[in-house]
């Protein structure tokens, strides 16, 4: 459950593409552009057999460079061009990746055993985008992943948006990952790859002009709501990291074994369909009680703490839900990750907090309802329906509005939510 950095991540992106009407882009890396044709016009032959690995270093460096020229004398005749489809057709006469990947797979060919290869051949990725990019990762993950730093890819990986084309490279690594430590990253990031398409998918609904910029095949890829065989191939892989590697060490604090648990646990149990499983504590005066007493009401259940920015925000918004549904089947439920309870209850008294909360524990975000719900990011919300059953999560905002409001109205409850912020 990752919602929180998967926006992070997107932010970037979502700042660098909020203009209306821009003109195509000239870009050594990143998606490709509103023109996607891999053109095939060459500004120059392909360099000559080269037997030296210093005169293949040599080679690189000056065809990079070479290329560095190119777009920078593009860049300048497009914004030139007075119009769009000058702009474009420029472009497309002159596309520079296809050959330059070309030249970069001949020179890793020639010298496979020297560093120059690899580097040759992540010059090809970093500077192409489109088919040429695939082809350049393709040929860099068949020849090379055994030098390569599989699991800082991976992580980069998870920080991109979604595409098949990085699915099937998460794939082929696993098939390649040449040590247990290795392995078990790849396989977990697989998991956190997939669960991570959804908070994209929300995240770009929310900016159209990102979303224009996206070739129509991934937009599509994103959309789709995820497969059975892709959760039982994430359950599959979360499984194999608790049987085969979950004593290898994660990040130096904890093993993978104890990570793929709680992401297994989330993904067979904590799934929108999912009834919700029992959650039972104690609340601020020290009463038990347990989430079931609340079956036949609509839960909003809510992970925060005083401790965190984003969760404070909140109160204001859960305070006015609280008073508008009144009347309503609703219930709000916190479950509050502060160490010391005495924070937490003067943040209930201090900023009104009417509603009933369970208390972690001293373990705060480590406490054993934050590991039994693998939470990883805060405030995390769950929408529960009357009958138990999950219907959202993640789920904050104006979707969580529109969410409670179709939910009630289901019940028979009519209200607006519109204004609640």
């Amino acid at each position: 459950m990752r919602t929180f950095f998967a926006l992070l991540c997107l932010l970037p992106l979502m700042l660098a593409c909020d203009t209306q009407n821009s003109p195509p882009q000239v870009s050594e890396s990143g998606p490709e552009t509103a023109v996607t044709a891999e053109a095939n016009t060459v500004t120059e032959p392909a360099s000559p057999t080269i037997t030296d690995p210093a005169a293949a270093r040599d080679q690189l460096e000056q065809r990079v460079a070479q290329l560095d020229r190119e777009i920078d004398a593009l860049k300048q005749r497009v914004a030139e061009a007075p119009t769009y489809e000058q702009q474009v057709r420029l472009l497309q006469e002159a596309n520079l990746k296809p050959q330059f990947v070309a030249d970069m797979i001949e020179l890793s060919q020639q010298f496979p055993q020297d560093q120059v290869a690899v580097d040759a051949m992540l010059a090809a990725v970093a500077r192409s985008s489109g088919q040429s990019k695939v082809t350049a990762m393709n040929h860099l993950l068949d020849h090379f992943a055994d030098r390569l730093q599989l699991k800082k890819m991976a992580d980069q990986f998870l920080q991109e948006i979604p595409s098949p084309e990085t699915e099937s490279y998460l794939l082929k690594m696993i098939d390649q990952a040449p040590t247990p430590e290795t392995k078990a990253h790849l396989l977990l990031g697989y998991s956190n790859y997939v669960d991570q398409i959804f908070p994209f998918r929300k995240a770009l609904a929310a900016n159209p002009n990102l979303v224009a910029r996206l070739p129509e095949a991934q937009m599509e890829y994103i959309n789709t709501p995820r497969t059975e065989s892709q959760k039982l191939q994430r359950e599959t892989f979360l499984q194999q990291i608790i049987d085969q590697y979950g004593d290898v060490v994660y990040r130096g604090r904890k093993t993978y074994g104890e990570v793929a648990t709680a992401e297994l646990y989330e993904l067979q149990n904590l799934s929108v369909g999912d009834v919700v499983p029992e959650l039972a504590g104690q609340d601020m005066d020290g009463t038990e009680f347990c989430l079931s007493d609340y079956r036949g009401k609509i839960v909003m259940l809510d992970f925060w703490g005083h401790w965190c920015p984003p969760c404070r925000a909140m109160y204001g918004h859960e305070q006015q839900l609280v008073e508008k549904l009144g009347s309503a089947p609703f219930a709000l439920l916190g479950v509050n990750s502060d160490r010391d309870i005495e924070t937490a209850i003067g943040a209930i008294n201090d900023e009104n907090l009417s509603w009933r909360n369970f208390w972690i524990g001293p373990g705060g975000t480590s406490g054993p309802i934050a590991k039994q719900w693998n939470i990883a990011a805060w405030p995390t919300v769950y929408l529960i329906g009357p009958d138990g059953v999950i219907r959202h999560k993640d789920i904050l905002g104006d979707d969580l509005n529109a969410a409670l409001q179709e939910m009630l109205a289901e019940m028979g409850h009519q209200v607006d939510l519109k204004g609640i912020k």
